[in-house]
């Protein structure tokens, strides 16, 4: 094993991950702060893992950060709903073992393409028994997502050589890098001794990066359907939002 260092001293940030890049050194970025005056606690956030372009062949180059193993748990902590898991800890974005490529909790990143995360958080605590937050956290991929692909279980997004939304033949391309912006807000409340109530909703503003092809076959150029293609499915023409809400009484004892 080869070690270099390669330092970030009297480089800019744009330039060190331009270098971290080009020496193809896979990456995770988590970056947290936060504030408190008062009631008030302020947070920010910033995470980044690293990808590949759509156009690149991961049988021949891997530069995409792979967790070893994360247990969906990546994130549940800030308090998103939807693209990590939140007051409901069976529902996220991508659920389930066949996707676990695309499920931000256990890939971080999002299929080979990377991700960034920006997020600010504000929490009130009216007593110490009450605890209320709301927060804004827009996401990207690192590289732009191929939204011409086919999801297909355990394997991420395949690549498709017909363009999603034109039918027309087409090479393997970056089409979009915005996943979208997730908005919370919830609360916790001990009302009673052993007794929690947490309730929180999240809506995510859905992005061109979550889209990809519905059926699992070809598309056919002239729009027919036949034995071996069929026509797009309107599906297929934009990634719809995610509206989740939920509440959760624990008890302790």
């Amino acid at each position: 094993m080869k070690l270099y260092t390669i330092g970030f001293t009297q480089k800019r940030a744009e330039e060190f991950f331009t270098r971290l890049r080009e020496n193809g050194v896979q990456r995770l970025v988590d970056i947290r702060a936060g504030f408190q005056f008062g009631a008030f606690l302020f947070q920010g956030m910033y995470m980044w893992t690293s990808g590949d372009p759509a156009e690149n062949n991961p049988y021949k180059h891997i530069g995409y950060f792979q967790p070893l193993s994360t247990d969906t748990s990546y994130m549940a902590d800030w308090g998103t709903q939807i693209t990590s898991l939140g007051v409901d800890y069976y529902q996220i974005l991508n659920g389930g073992a066949a996707q676990a490529g695309l499920n931000p909790g256990v890939a971080i990143g999002y299929d080979k393409y990377g991700r960034h995360m920006f997020g600010l958080r504000a929490n009130y605590a009216w007593t110490p028994a009450l605890n209320t937050y709301f927060l804004v956290t827009p996401q990207w991929t690192d590289r732009s997502v191929d939204s011409d692909g086919i999801a297909v279980a355990n394997g991420g997004i395949q690549p498709n050589f017909i363009c999603r939304k034109t039918s027309i033949s087409c090479r393997p391309d970056g089409d979009s890098n915005y996943i979208g912006t997730e908005l919370d807000a919830g609360l916790t409340w001990k009302f009673a001794d052993g007794l929690t109530l947490d309730w929180a909703v999240g809506w995510l503003l859905a992005g061109g990066a979550l889209a990809h092809r519905h059926p699992g076959v070809t598309y056919c150029d002239t729009g027919v359907s036949t034995a071996t293609c069929q026509p797009q499915n309107g599906k297929d023409q934009k990634a719809n939002d995610v509206i989740i809400t939920t509440a959760r009484v624990r008890y302790v004892f």
